[in-house]
């Protein structure tokens, strides 16, 4: 039960430094999220906004920051190479981290860490909070501001 707890502990200080490090995100992928959003709305007219966000959560977490759990040397995230204790102790956070961002909860396959469970649901509201309100609310007023000041500079010529 303590490593379930450090496995919870290490990916709550994750999330809280994805919270902290989203506004630092490039202008170009939240450009992206923006418009894979309305990509979604438009496509799935009536289904939740949940779900478009854990499409985006997971998209977002599976292009930019799993390669870094699954290959920390290559991305310059260590010096060196892992010993196999670090392998798996970082494959088991890379899991947990795929759970949350993917919003499904672990199943039978995985009973010992079914106790995760309800972190895995109270970091999925987190997650589509910080989805919702800084990362995308954010790109689009920065794509708007954008727009129009290009409209402003073909209208001024």
């Amino acid at each position: 039960m303590d490593r379930i707890k450090d496995l919870e502990g290490i990916a709550h200080a994750f999330l809280g430094l994805i919270d902290d490090w989203v506004e630092k995100i490039s202008y170009g992928i939240r450009y992206m999220a923006r418009e894979m959003r309305r990509a979604f709305s438009l496509r799935s007219q009536g289904e939740s906004d949940t779900n478009a966000y854990n499409l985006l959560g997971y998209l977002f977490y599976y292009r930019y920051i799993n390669p870094a759990f699954t290959d920390p040397s290559s991305f310059s995230v260590v010096d060196g190479s892992l010993t196999p204790r670090q392998k798996k102790n970082l494959s088991e956070v890379s899991k947990l981290m795929t759970q949350v961002f993917s919003g499904v909860p672990f199943d039978d396959n995985d009973v010992f860490l079914m106790p995760l469970n309800g972190f895995i649901e109270e970091s999925v509201k987190r997650l589509n909070s910080i989805f919702t309100i800084r990362l995308l609310l954010s790109g689009c007023l920065l794509t708007e501001q954008l727009l129009t000041l290009k409209m402003l500079r073909i209208s001024l010529k």
